[in-house]
């Protein structure tokens, strides 16, 4: 009932098509969803990215400081449609970062959302232990 949490998961007969993981490697993100996309709904124009800096204080919360995009310059899909990998040039370590999407399932279902993260260090592979 409240933003910005997860309270209840109901049993639908549905897929849910929601993002399960996500790693950054060194040439971008990879992102891997619940039930497979549809590969013509993948493009970089459907994918948003933006990063932020934060400034610690004793107080909770903090405005975002020096905000700017990092655009998404190609997507690829994975051969079960599951993981996307996103290119992104010169992507690092960031304090606030935001993933928005809108894409559709194979089943014709959208695929819409928005991750923020925090990213410490960029893997060599996803999956991998960074």
């Amino acid at each position: 009932t409240h933003p910005g949490g997860l309270y209840r998961l109901r049993l639908q007969p549905k897929p849910l098509h929601l993002p399960l993981a996500m790693h950054a490697v060194p040439q971008g993100l990879q992102l891997t969803f619940s039930e497979p996309l549809d590969p013509a709904s993948v493009a970089p124009a459907a994918l948003q990215v933006k990063a932020w800096d934060l400034k610690r204080t004793a107080g909770y919360g903090s405005k975002h400081f020096n905000e700017r995009p990092w655009p998404v310059t190609a997507a690829a899909l994975s051969a079960d449609g599951l993981t996307l990998s996103l290119t992104i040039p010169d992507l690092q370590p960031t304090w606030g970062m935001e993933v928005s999407f809108d894409l559709r399932a194979v089943d014709g279902g959208p695929v819409r959302g928005r991750i923020h993260n925090t990213i410490h260090v960029t893997g060599e592979t996803a999956g991998g232990d960074r």
